[in-house]
């Protein structure tokens, strides 16, 4: 029987060997080779030169933990390859490797990537490609952390992916580096090197009017030791050719081109105007070698005014935010997933999303200059970490990795380097005995330093601290608090919990599990993210008798603490709130936490709230509870250019109605001084343009009410 077995177990490996040898395609093999499939893997330190007799195989590009693979620390990966024998050097490339790799070539070292989301790619010489079949070998290492503080000592630049509070086992207990991450995520190719080719291109836009536009392009070459032929050519969004240029014996490293265009197509928001995209075309020719590069960018200018307003192509723009994450596993986000979850934020009335202390797949941000997306980005840093020189040389090296690899993109609007450092959040005070109130100061120095030196086209920050994260309601006060004046200019966080509907929760829960809220099921429920303390405790929400109980007064909860935050901070837009990021879109994996939009994607109460509060044109009642009774007064908030003459407020709360003309200014918020005693019984307003057309809708529940009067 043993022998049996041994006979079965080598047929399984040849069986794997065939399947992870690439059927190259004759008439393209010389140029490029696709090694995306079946890899070998084993867990543990092995040898580069040969394949492991105890390995299984693996679907790669993939994650690990995805693929089945619950591993911390160091797996080695297998791939034999034929090459032609033409060809006298290959690139090979890494779309991208979670943590750090070290590549082998048949045991012959090619060198070593540190950092999860940059690509990279290695040379493959004459004197390696000898026979037609090869071995590559990839040491991939994604340790957890192993300070005994690890949560305020890292070392690794993975932010949301090593540790957040909505990660599995969240942020604080032994089970928060669970799941962990690592693998080849992105596909891996063999590129015959053909000559000179471009290494890096950026596109930016200096000046920018309706009649035309100046634009600064960089391209930065390969080595190459002839003159070349050199062609750039740009393509408006309609088809057309608006800049062509030959270089016929161009012997620089780099060109710098400074060029104008008429009448340029502006990238914009998808709320304020269209997405358009040019395409760069750029062909290099050595001897009798060519190769083509194409990008595509948007002409665009952002800045951020002296009262903190963004300017997108010289208007004012308002953020009506949410913060994402889309998947912790980035091999796993399809561009139909992502387009998905575009689409759901875009009839939520959402225009720009903060990509939440970590940088995602690259056909996120290809989508969102397609879609109209403003991005605020955040850098890989997440709390704290090591003020060590290794560690900050590592984090400055990366964050020119990623200006190099996103900054090409009009969606991308701003850059942030860490997520609540130390020394900008003494709520950790309570948390950590040993708090020092000057860590990571001097690294988000130094982050906002080379984010201005690197990109002067867009603006920056070192950190996002925690004075911006709006947290009433949650971790403190009552989100009552939001009706008083605010200090900061946008708000990047605010937010309440709430548990998604029994069909998720029984994906991932036994019947059992789901109630009563027993020690075992708290603890359970807790590491799924679910805060139960801060529920009942900070927010007052009544759990009830039953799931359905706790998943509905939850629900509730959230959409009146989106719904009354919102319309207080819009009230206050210019004034001084410029924008507002919603804290979160969805949740990333099995949970019960901050989404408007659970795990499967479907729709918590909060998501209505959201897409309400979030019309670019919205009428608001706010309201002040006198003596038993709500006083209430009427505005509209216009985030657009155009001017409303004529109009009318309609208001009614069922047994009584009442209209009223408005004129609704630009831009702003217009206060009318019309005054009204509710009855508590709800109310609707409705606002009509000059013809009688309905163009705004807002409401609110008698339990919207009730809650006021009883605050």
């Amino acid at each position: 029987m043993g022998c049996l077995l041994k006979i079965l177990h080598i047929i399984v490996l040849l069986c794997c060997f065939t399947a992870c040898v690439p059927q190259i395609n004759e008439e393209h093999k010389a140029s490029h080779i696709a090694l995306d499939g079946q890899w070998f893997y084993a867990v543990g330190e092995h040898e580069s030169r040969r394949i492991p007799a105890d390995v299984a195989v693996m679907q790669v590009p993939s994650n690990w933990w995805s693929e089945g693979l619950d591993a911390s620390g160091v797996v080695w990966f297998y791939r034999y390859v034929n090459v032609a024998a033409d060809v006298k050097a290959y690139l090979l490339h890494f779309g991208g490797v979670d943590y750090q790799a070290d590549v082998f070539w048949d045991g012959t070292y090619l060198g070593q990537h540190k950092g999860y989301f940059a690509p990279f790619e290695m040379m493959v010489g004459d004197a390696l490609l000898v026979g037609e079949k090869h071995l590559i070998a990839v040491r991939v290492d994604s340790p957890k952390e192993d300070s005994v503080h690890w949560h305020q000592q890292k070392r690794l630049i993975k932010g949301v992916l090593s540790h957040h509070d909505t990660r599995p086992g969240g942020a604080w207990s032994i089970s928060g580096q669970q799941r962990n991450t690592g693998g080849i995520w992105g596909s891996v190719w063999l590129e015959a090197m053909v000559g000179v080719r471009v290494q890096r291109v950026r596109m930016e836009t200096e000046t920018l009017s309706v009649s035309s536009a100046t634009l600064n392009l960089d391209l930065k070459l390969s080595e190459f030791t002839e003159p070349i032929q050199l062609d750039v050519e740009i393509t408006s969004p309609n088809g057309s050719i608006v800049y062509r240029r030959t270089w016929s014996d161009y012997d620089a490293s780099s060109l710098h081109e400074h060029f104008h265009i008429d009448n340029p197509m502006m990238w914009s928001s998808w709320d304020v105007g269209s997405a358009n995209l040019y395409r760069l075309r750029v062909r290099l020719k050595e001897g009798n070698r060519e190769s083509q590069y194409e990008k595509r960018f948007g002409v665009r200018t952002i800045a951020r005014d002296e009262k903190g307003r963004w300017i997108l192509n010289g208007e004012a723009v308002f953020l009506r935010g949410t913060n994402h994450i889309p998947s912790l596993y980035l091999a796993s986000l399809s561009r139909a997933k992502l387009r998905h979850d575009f689409q759901l934020m875009k009839e939520a009335n959402i225009n720009a999303v903060r990509v939440h202390a970590h940088i995602t797949a690259p056909e996120f941000y290809e989508l969102a200059d397609e879609m109209g997306i403003m991005i605020w980005q955040d850098f890989p840093l997440q709390w704290g970490y090591q003020d060590h020189p290794a560690v900050h040389a590592s984090v400055l090296t990366q964050v020119t990795e990623m200006v190099d690899l996103l900054g090409q993109h009009p969606s991308i609007i701003f850059w942030n380097g860490h997520n609540e450092a130390p020394w900008s959040a003494p709520w950790m005070k309570k948390m950590y005995g040993q708090y020092d109130p000057y860590q990571n100061k001097q690294l988000d120095e130094d982050i906002a330093l080379k984010l201005r030196e690197l990109d002067t086209s867009r603006p920056s920050q070192g950190n996002s601290v925690s004075s911006e994260h709006l947290w009433f309601g949650w971790y403190s006060d009552t989100f009552y608090k939001f009706s008083e004046p605010q200090t900061v200019t946008t708000v990047s966080e605010l937010g309440a919990q709430a548990v998604p509907d029994k069909t998720t929760l029984s994906m991932f829960l036994k019947p059992n599990e789901l109630w009563p809220m027993t020690k075992k099921n708290a603890a359970l429920w807790k590491y799924h993210n679910f805060q139960q303390y801060e529920l009942t405790h900070n927010a007052k929400v009544v759990m009830g008798s039953s799931v359905d109980d706790l998943i509905q007064n939850s629900q509730a909860y959230q959409a009146h603490l989106l719904q009354y935050a919102i319309e207080q901070l819009r009230l206050q837009a210019w004034k001084p709130v410029t924008g507002v990021f919603q804290f979160m879109f969805s949740e990333h994996w099995p949970s019960m936490s901050w989404g408007v939009m659970d795990y499967m994607r479907q729709p918590k109460k909060g998501y209505a709230a959201l897409k309400q509060a979030y019309q670019p044109l919205l009428p608001i009642a706010n309201c002040i509870p006198k003596q038993g009774q709500l006083e209430c007064h009427f505005s509209v908030v216009n985030d657009s250019n155009h001017y409303y003459a004529g109009a009318t407020l309609e208001v009614s709360n069922g047994d009584h109605a009442f209209s009223f003309p408005v004129q609704v200014s630009e831009k702003g918020v217009s206060h009318f001084p019309v005054f009204y005693t509710a009855n508590g019984k709800g109310m609707t307003l409705i606002l009509r343009n000059n013809k009688g057309i309905v163009i705004a809708k807002n409401a609110y529940t008698h339990v919207y009410f009730r809650a006021l009067v009883e605050k």
